[in-house]
């Protein structure tokens, strides 16, 4: 849970390219109501370059060869 905000992002003004992998896995994660577990649904790539500014927060794992296989937000609920 998140109840403030902790982390300064330092980074908005650079852009990173981070090659995905084919078949990679996307999961949008979405609060209801703070204290409750975010709603979870398959999601696109597309679909998180359109996150609202409180869901940008991404986890992304990445493969041995550094593309990203796995991606899911942050809710911060």
């Amino acid at each position: 849970m998140h109840d403030d905000e902790p982390y300064r992002n330092l980074n908005s003004q650079i852009t990173y390219r981070i090659p995905v992998a084919q078949g990679a896995v996307f999961t949008y994660r979405h609060c209801v109501a703070i204290g409750q577990p975010p709603v979870q649904k398959s999601s696109t790539l597309e679909d998180f370059t359109r996150l609202p500014n409180p869901e940008k927060v991404i986890l992304l794992t990445l493969d041995q060869h550094g593309r990203v296989f796995s991606a899911q937000n942050d809710p911060a609920c």
